[in-house]
């Protein structure tokens, strides 16, 4: 599984350095495709973003700034462009566990091609369950940030819900009237810090 890891900023140069010494120290993050899409921030430049994640497989700057949920849409897009399998969404202002992209790589195959490392509290719990050994909830609405989706998933997004300014929230609602399960580990592996 070749996956993506799709980093969205805008400005906060200090959580964005935070995140991704974090990401940095993921198990497996060398075999990923790190991806940074930036949504014309005027707070730096390409080179101080290859800078912070010198690793990264791609950079793409924004000409006209799209908003989150426009820049969150054309990474997905940019993403199913890719090849990659797998996209992981890790927010400019997220931390992880060392085990976190694991987990991705141990749970996606069992789920229904979408699951979240950062069990909110914001998205209430309709149900628990197991997926790849690991103990998860089921949820009605996820957030965008620290979720993995496979193409299906992505492909089945772009196609089926508009553009909007609640992006995640109405993908997330497409998705549960397709049958599809929104599973999010019980414990999370991503967390906000901003």
């Amino acid at each position: 599984m070749t996956l993506t890891i799709g980093v969205t900023t805008w400005g906060r140069p200090d959580l964005l350095e935070t995140m991704a010494l974090s990401l940095s120290e993921c198990a497996g993050v060398s075999g990923c495709n790190i991806r940074v899409y930036d949504d014309a921030s005027p707070f730096w430049d390409t080179d101080y973003l290859r800078r912070v994640f010198p690793t990264a497989r791609e950079i793409v700057r924004r000409e006209k700034n799209l908003g989150a949920d426009g820049n969150m849409r054309r990474m997905f897009i940019d993403f199913l462009a890719s090849g990659d399998d797998c996209l992981f969404i890790a927010d400019s202002d997220l931390i992880f566990r060392p085990d976190a992209l694991e987990c991705v790589s141990r749970i996606i195959g069992a789920s229904d091609g979408i699951v979240s490392l950062y069990n909110s509290a914001i998205h209430p719990a309709s149900d628990t369950c197991a997926v790849g050994g690991i103990p998860c909830v089921i949820k009605k609405t996820i957030g965008a940030a620290g979720t993995a989706m496979t193409r299906a998933v992505a492909e089945m997004i772009i196609s089926g819900v508009p553009a909007s300014t609640a992006y995640d929230w109405d993908w997330s609602r497409y998705l549960v009237s397709k049958g599809i399960r929104l599973v999010v580990t019980e414990e999370s592996y991503a967390q906000h810090i901003g």
